[in-house]
């Protein structure tokens, strides 16, 4: 008899309401483990996906504030940021890491690619003068900025070139 109520918390953590706990400790012990069953299977991937935005390990944290600093002083592309935070020339955090920092910058609203892609065109224009595939080119070149092509046409039709 002790078993039963063992497997009916053990489901406890993926979402159960308390009350429910007790009236299944009170109910029979096969009524309850199926009722259990039924009733965990749908809140589990809500329980999974909430933890996982604002849990930042304390290097996906200091990932965030150095992209923030990135975002803040030059325009950068999803792509670009995060070779720039993974690299070892760079910050030489973990691509996980950089990836998951960029995408909470990213989840927050913190960031507009296409402004960034705009920031990122005028300084290629206010160095040199760049025809519109030209910058189209080196905006989305793996060895440039990487941005995708709708930024970087979106960049070359707001600047006119």
């Amino acid at each position: 008899m002790n078993a039963s109520p063992t497997s009916v918390s053990a489901p406890a953590p993926v979402g159960q309401a308390v009350a429910e706990q007790t009236a299944a400790a009170e109910a029979p012990a096969a009524a309850t483990q199926a009722a259990d069953t039924t009733t965990t299977e749908a809140p589990a991937p809500v329980t999974e996906q909430a933890p996982a935005t604002p849990s930042l390990t304390s290097s996906q944290r200091n990932a965030v504030r150095a992209g923030e600093a990135y975002l803040d002083m030059m325009g950068m592309s999803k792509q670009g940021l995060i070779r720039q935070l993974s690299s070892d020339a760079g910050d030489g955090f973990s691509v996980k890491d950089a990836t998951v920092a960029v995408n909470h910058i990213e989840q927050q609203g913190d960031v507009d690619w296409n402004a960034e892609a705009v920031e990122a065109g005028q300084a290629y224009l206010d160095m040199m003068g760049m025809s519109r595939s030209g910058l189209i080119q080196q905006l989305t070149s793996d060895a440039g900025d990487q941005f995708t092509l709708e930024q970087a046409t979106y960049a070359a039709d707001q600047l006119g070139v």
